[in-house]
């Protein structure tokens, strides 16, 4: 989904307004909204520090990546196989 996002600018604004949107509604936590905020803001001039951002092993990044604002970058027949490739791994 990152390398997606990386590559399609025209999907930014999507992740965009659903991280505002789960902010306004209280479905994401000020420091969560901080995060993602800030890594999109990455994403066009340092696409490096967004992947690492992204994809940080640490708590605080595996927590807020269950609740994803990525969702529908994917298509469903891309989210499949990439579930199908992990699963075979």
């Amino acid at each position: 989904m990152a390398l997606k996002l990386i590559a399609r600018c025209d999907l930014r604004q999507q992740v965009i307004e659903t991280i505002e949107s789960r902010y306004t509604n209280g479905q994401l936590r000020h420091g969560g909204y901080l995060v993602w905020s800030c890594l999109m803001e990455y994403i066009a001039e340092q696409p490096d520090v967004f992947l690492q951002g992204v994809l940080a092993d640490t708590a605080q990044m595996r927590k807020l990546r269950r609740r994803t604002p990525f969702v529908n970058v994917l298509t469903e027949q891309e989210r499949l196989h990439t579930l199908n490739t992990s699963l075979s791994e």
